[in-house]
């Protein structure tokens, strides 16, 4: 969800018999190549107004409310901020699995592939459901986010602090402009 595969990985997959369902949230593939892939039988459902996470629930979840936790990343994904310290979630979201949970460890460390019933769906589930365990990565989240808030507007100011715009005097400025920028 929400990684392009590639065209014609996806139609081997197809050729194979495999049945293809494909969830984005961005819409990649040509219309000839989508179009040759709904032909063989593949179901695709495009949202640009929805995360991949919200996108799928709502698919395999029909009237079930959305979790908060989904909605959270996707509020960050699409940068809407609607919830309060959104900003600050999004630029703290990567934590999202850390420190509370050991699954972002455990996630880095698997060595082999991930089988349906795998413990780590589990906890991920128990997060997934648990409003007020939610509640509390959000929290960690909007810290971070706080705390690189200071970093990026340092990063903004050295940036604007270096930026030069030179005209070269031999030629109307309307005509020749060059901006250096360095960072």
């Amino acid at each position: 969800l929400g990684v392009c595969w590639d065209y014609d990985d996806m139609r081997n997959l197809i050729e194979n018999g495999a049945q293809v369902l494909v969830l984005q949230s961005e819409d990649t593939l040509s219309e000839p190549d989508k179009n040759d892939l709904i032909q063989l039988g593949t179901w695709i459902e495009v949202d640009p107004r929805l995360g991949a996470g919200v996108l799928a629930w709502e698919f395999f979840n029909k009237g079930d409310p959305v979790p908060l936790l989904l909605r959270a990343i996707e509020d960050s994904y699409l940068g809407r901020n609607v919830f309060k310290d959104g900003k600050a979630m999004e630029d703290g979201i990567d934590v999202l699995l850390e420190d509370v949970t050991d699954i972002n460890a455990e996630v880095k460390a698997l060595l082999r592939p991930v089988a349906y019933r795998d413990e780590i769906f589990t906890k991920f589930n128990h997060l997934l459901n648990d409003n007020q365990a939610t509640r509390k990565r959000l929290q960690v989240i909007t810290e971070k986010g706080r705390e690189r808030a200071a970093e990026i507007a340092a990063d903004q100011a050295r940036a604007a602090a270096s930026c030069v715009v030179r005209v070269f005097r031999h030629f109307p400025a309307w005509k020749c402009n060059m901006v250096l920028m360095s960072s």
